[in-house]
């Protein structure tokens, strides 16, 4: 048993460690108060400040996102009117010279004018160009999701849908007397429902300059002349488009539904209240 002892003693042979941050003595840490952070506490203002510039970040990207979603919808729609790229006799943005640019300067006017308004008067827009949208789209989950989240792509969905289908009640073409009286008296229900008080809002807007307005009704009387030199099978597929259009628009009515079978023009007169078009 001795031959496995030890020939030192334990207490001799134990060496002495050296002083390291394992084995000295924990200290308790005093920070010092003269010392200055690089990382100073923020004030409520300046934190509500960064807050509204992330705010206003987010709603400038949110605002390029609906342009170029309402963008993509418009060119489909480009596409399904003009599928070889030449447009037919249904475009014409005038009849006479310098109407074109007038229209464009209308168009920017008009967007001008769109910011002007009221909060109540942005979610009214809202509200009824997502219902159009929703009520005229192919059931599809995605297309309703971009309608609530983009109030650009409903509004553009709405106009270009019905442009390009010849859905709208500028491509309507009575066959009698009563359609073309009830395509009228259609038209007065959409805009007094439209403008209870008979004020127009500031979406209204029929040109710039002086002058301007009666060129858009010669250009809207031009439409409706060269609506009427589109193919026979052209106006009924337009016909087909309207009763559709108008069937969806219809608030389940029996009467309705029976006036837009016997008038397709009745189904092409329904619009939003919101002067999109």
């Amino acid at each position: 048993m001795f031959a496995f002892a030890p020939s030192v003693s334990v207490t001799a042979a134990r060496t002495t460690l050296p002083s390291t941050s394992f084995t000295t003595s924990l200290t308790p840490h005093r920070p010092n108060r003269n010392a200055t952070t690089s990382m100073a506490l923020r004030s409520p203002s300046s934190v509500r400040s960064v807050r509204s510039v992330a705010a206003a970040r987010a709603s400038d990207i949110l605002a390029k996102a609906a342009d170029y979603m309402a963008n993509s919808v418009l060119y489909q729609y480009y596409n399904i009117a003009n599928p070889t790229g030449e447009y037919g006799v249904q475009c014409t943005e005038g009849s006479v010279k310098g109407a074109a640019e007038a229209a464009r300067v209308r168009a920017l006017s008009t967007a001008f004018r769109a910011r002007q308004v009221g909060p109540f008067k942005k979610y009214f827009d809202l509200y009824e160009n997502r219902k159009n949208a929703i009520a005229a789209d192919h059931i599809c989950q995605y297309e309703e999701t971009l309608f609530s989240r983009y109030p650009s792509v409903a509004a553009t969905y709405n106009v270009a849908r019905n442009e390009a289908n010849g859905a709208c009640s500028r491509y309507a073409t009575p066959e009698s007397v009563e359609e073309a009286a009830m395509l009228r008296y259609m038209d007065i229900q959409q805009n007094n429902a439209a403008n209870p008080s008979g004020v127009y809002n500031s979406s209204c807007n029929e040109g710039a300059a002086k002058g301007q307005s009666e060129h858009l009704r010669i250009a809207a009387l031009n439409v409706a002349y060269r609506n009427a030199q589109k193919p026979l099978a052209q106006i009924l597929q337009e016909k087909y488009e309207q009763k559709k259009y108008g069937y969806v628009q219809c608030h389940g009515c029996n009467y309705e539904e029976s006036l837009v079978s016997k008038f397709p023009a009745i189904g092409a007169a329904f619009r939003a209240k919101t002067y999109g078009y």
